[in-house]
């Protein structure tokens, strides 16, 4: 993550993060802050039914606080929506960071 940042790219497209890959979107946006934007940072697997209400919940607000501390983040599916997600899902996602994501942040 620091080679990376001090590669002195600005930012990543369709960035993949835990559960999905073993790097922790928490590790990403502490390491890259301001420096780089995030594009992505929902992994698709939790818009399925193997993951519960709760951890999708735990997510949009983990983003949300992340983005509250100062880290660039475009929200988005990292590795696209798969044919078993919820379509309800998405649709809160997108409700979430209507009500929550502009800037300031307003953490419910």
């Amino acid at each position: 993550l620091e080679m990376f940042r001090d590669c002195g790219f600005d930012g990543t497209n369709s960035h993949a993060c835990a559960p999905l890959v073993p790097c922790a979107l928490e590790d990403a946006a502490r390491v890259w802050k301001d420096r780089v934007t995030i594009w992505g940072a929902m992994p698709s697997i939790l818009l399925e039914p193997t993951a519960t209400d709760a951890e999708f919940q735990a997510h949009l607000r983990k983003i949300l606080e992340m983005a509250a501390d100062g880290a660039r983040i475009i929200v988005g599916v990292s590795d696209h929506a798969m044919p078993a997600a919820l379509y309800d899902r998405i649709v809160a996602m997108a409700r979430f960071f209507s009500e929550h994501g502009a800037y300031p942040i307003r953490l419910p």
